[in-house]
């Protein structure tokens, strides 16, 4: 990705690994300037990550999506 680029998070559960349901588009943003950077998520994960400007005031009860 790129800066200026938009991204939306799905979320198919409320809590990831476990069962219960979202079904919902739960974050919306753009993709800021600045280079990537490694963000250590355990000592053998360490995934790059780039800065985003998430649109606030937009709850996932918006963009619910219906079965």
């Amino acid at each position: 990705m790129k800066e200026e680029d938009w991204t939306i998070s799905y979320s198919p559960t409320i809590k990831f690994g476990q069962k219960e349901p979202c079904q919902s588009f739960t974050a919306i943003g753009k993709i800021k300037s600045g280079d990537p950077y490694p963000v250590a998520m355990s000592a053998e994960f360490i995934p790059f990550r780039r800065d985003v400007a998430f649109i606030k005031g937009l709850g996932a009860s918006k963009f619910l999506i219906s079965s």
